[in-house]
């Protein structure tokens, strides 16, 4: 018998990015030209790691507050 696990992916798409926080892809480019966004590239493809997103969206939501 296989075992199979599920498991989030460790990076998403400029389009799952911008879907997962409700904006365009343009307000996502941005927001890595910009603010911060972080980003891996493979070659030609962008990439946003799951993790660092959470902690570039809790540090804006932590700087907001003061």
């Amino acid at each position: 018998m296989v075992k199979r696990f599920v498991e989030q992916a460790l990076c998403v798409s400029i389009e799952e990015c911008a879907e997962r926080l409700s904006l365009s892809r343009a307000t996502v480019y941005n927001l890595i030209d910009r603010e911060g966004l972080p980003v891996v590239r493979f070659g030609k493809a962008v990439k946003v790691p799951v993790e660092q997103l959470r902690v570039w969206l809790n540090k804006r939501i932590e700087e907001q507050r003061s």
